[in-house]
């Protein structure tokens, strides 16, 4: 954790079912870890009852002392990450140990809170101190608040994805009508046997419309429905004289001149 271990401890919350030292069940309590000030973590269950609520504050000197009794190598940042695991997993345990009272209640007099990160892996544990009458409503009641503020936290942060949802939505929505609106121009210029085109995207059409010109439009068309006739035209003397298919043209001579004859006179 960047800076001080615990400067950027999250709140757990949790619920643990309370057992006897001999694994007895009893009922369910609800338990918060957070970090104090930065320097100490603290740790709170209750049942909301006054008799049944309980705390313990560990310092970074308890800590590091219950890392080396725990076994758990690394540094300290790395062992509250192990903590913090542990806490939240399902293997949770609040054990309660004192007499059964006569009318059946139990009222324990100590209790630990127990967390482990996975079957087989090292077990931490925390000894409660247990409170009573103003101390025990105060810790009910930071429970009850702290309780509050993450529900309120997640609760925000509902509201603004469902936000962002519905934003995004809208600019899919918008999106899907430009496709639309461009492939319907598409359709419109470009010949019927090239319509049937698969669904592009809004800039694959624009950049399909940019490569569309008059001059690619007239090389589309059927250019043998205006070639001109097979019979050729010939121009002579403003008089027209056709030419069957295949026949060469012939070749217009030079008009010769006419040698004037002279008759000797005698």
């Amino acid at each position: 954790m960047g800076g001080g271990v615990l400067e950027s401890f999250q709140p757990i919350f949790g619920k643990v079912e309370g057992v006897t030292e001999s694994d007895m069940p009893l009922h369910s309590f609800i338990f918060l870890v957070y970090a104090a000030d930065g320097t100490r973590l603290r740790i709170q269950v209750s049942d909301f009852q006054t008799s049944n609520t309980w705390e313990t504050i560990q310092t970074i000197h308890q800590l590091e002392d219950l890392r080396d009794d725990v076994g758990v190598g690394g540094s300290l940042n790395e062992f509250v990450d192990y903590i913090v695991t542990s806490l939240s997993s399902s293997n949770v345990k609040l054990v309660l140990g004192s007499p059964m009272k006569s009318d059946g209640r139990y009222d324990a007099s100590f209790a630990k809170l127990t967390a482990q990160k996975a079957k087989g892996m090292p077990r931490i544990s925390f000894s409660l101190a247990k409170l009573v009458e103003t101390s025990a409503s105060d810790v009910m009641r930071n429970i009850s608040f702290e309780l509050f503020e993450v529900y309120k936290r997640k609760s925000d942060a509902v509201v603004k994805e469902q936000g962002r949802c519905c934003h995004l939505t809208s600019l899919l929505c918008a999106e899907q009508a430009k496709s639309q609106k461009l492939q319907s121009d598409l359709d419109a210029i470009l010949p019927s046997s090239k319509r049937k085109i698969p669904k592009l995207t809004p800039t694959e059409l624009s950049r399909e419309l940019k490569s569309v010109t008059p001059k690619n439009l007239l090389g589309n068309l059927d250019t043998k429905s205006i070639q001109p006739s097979q019979d050729a035209v010939d121009l002579k003397c403003g008089s027209f004289t056709q030419i069957a298919p295949g026949t060469a043209q012939p070749q217009h001579s030079a008009p010769s001149k006419t040698r004037k004859k002279v008759i000797p006179q005698h």
